[in-house]
């Protein structure tokens, strides 16, 4: 089935167009642990995956595909710095030239981040009854992270 449905568009549109998934939801509702239903079951949902990841291939020429304008969800591997205060959603996706990793990211990209992963901090160990060690030491060696300034070539660029 995955075969089918995953390589050509000659087999996947009318895979699509059979209402393939309606026809396995049967064997998906099945509680049966045999080995040949789990086996049914992962490879039916990973078809499902397959023809989902493709949907908006297979309907941009029925119905019109628009990309959310750089304000709505901001990312620094392609929006520049200039961008970024009028964003309403920010991505902390890794920025490939940069292999910078994630966490060091936000804290560059987002500057409230330390103050609210110290209070998210704070919160957990409250709830879970530890004690945080040196919260101050902690708290002020993710602020010098934060504090170096580095020059915007992106948002200079002309794109």
């Amino acid at each position: 089935m995955e075969t089918v449905c995953s390589f050509s568009p000659n087999t996947r549109i009318p895979f699509i167009r059979a209402t393939m998934p309606v026809y396995l939801y049967p064997f998906l509702n099945t509680m049966s642990n045999e080995r040949s239903y789990v086996c049914l079951r992962v490879t039916s949902l990973g078809v499902i995956g397959s023809l989902a990841k493709d949907l908006p291939n297979y309907a941009q020429h029925r119905i019109p595909i628009f990309s959310l304008p750089q304000e709505w969800l901001w990312c620094e591997s392609w929006c520049g710095n200039a961008t970024k205060p009028k964003a309403k959603t920010i991505d902390l996706c890794n920025n490939p030239t940069t292999k910078e990793p994630k966490l060091q990211g936000a804290r560059r990209i987002v500057h409230e981040w330390t103050d609210l992963d110290f209070e998210a901090r704070k919160f957990t160990a409250k709830i879970l009854g530890d004690e945080m060690d040196n919260p101050e030491a902690l708290a002020s060696s993710e602020k010098s992270v934060n504090d170096g300034s580095s020059e915007d070539l992106e948002s200079k660029a002309e794109l």
